[in-house]
């Protein structure tokens, strides 16, 4: 986010902080709202908590999957389209390092959360006794949906949240 505040001295620059924002609150929602939701039904923060999960809760493993790729900024998610927004203000500006710091640090995060898809898909659960299946209210449920789905929808179609990105700008 530290580039966004670079970027942003262009017109550019701040369409994409302000695009990058509104998905960033989307994607982090979603990630915490899985997080919240292991921490209420299995009484853990741990990673290991997360083992056994696309088995045990496999929309809850689903969502966060989706949330962390879409914050990695693999594509067609929202977080790409907000990362190449971001990336692309700071090139036009010429500030080709940063760039490349955003990107490596793109990477550095896919190496973390893959660890993460690792415990919830491949690891089996341990915990002592461990459910076999971890039950989500109906709001819990509509909520992920909903920050999934806006987190899919602005990957896939961008224009309107970056209309109202620029239309934001153009009022100061």
């Amino acid at each position: 986010m530290d580039m966004g505040y670079i970027a942003h001295m262009s017109s550019t620059g701040l369409e994409a902080v302000l695009f990058y924002v509104a998905v960033y609150l989307f994607m982090n929602l979603g990630a915490f709202l899985v997080v919240m939701v292991v921490k209420n039904r299995l009484d853990t923060e741990e990673l290991e908590g997360y083992k056994g999960l696309g088995v045990r809760a496999p929309l809850l493993a689903a969502g966060m999957t989706i949330f962390l790729f879409a914050l990695t900024g693999i594509p067609p998610l929202s977080g790409f389209i907000g990362k190449v927004l971001l990336f692309g203000a700071l090139i036009k500006q010429e500030i080709y390092w940063l760039a490349v710091v955003g990107v490596l640090n793109s990477v550095v995060s896919l190496y973390y959360y893959a660890g993460i898809l690792k415990k919830m898909y491949l690891e089996e659960a341990t915990a002592n006794p461990a459910p076999l299946s971890v039950t989500i209210s109906l709001l819990e449920k509509g909520l992920l949906i909903f920050l999934l789905a806006l987190t899919i929808l602005f990957g896939l179609w961008p224009t309107p949240l970056m209309r109202l990105s620029t239309f934001s700008m153009n009022l100061f």
